[in-house]
């Protein structure tokens, strides 16, 4: 059986200087990583929290605030 993988393009702004990929064994590896992001992101804003919490629309919502989102399976 072949080794497939996925590759996540991120623009986090419209500069083209936040362009970045990602690249992942598995689908469920590449979500996975797309939620490591939003919580670096979150302790990044909340650098004096010890526990942060969110739930799946506070995900969504940060998503749809990124330029751009691109994933190839």
């Amino acid at each position: 059986m072949e080794k497939s993988h996925t590759i996540i393009l991120v623009q986090r702004t419209q500069a083209k200087n936040s362009r970045t990929f990602l690249d992942y064994e598995t689908l469920s590896g590449a979500v996975d990583g797309i939620c490591a992001l939003f919580e670096r992101d979150l302790k990044e804003k909340y650098p004096h929290q010890r526990e942060l919490t969110y739930d799946v629309q506070q995900l969504f919502q940060w998503l749809d605030r990124l330029h751009d989102l691109s994933a190839l399976v």
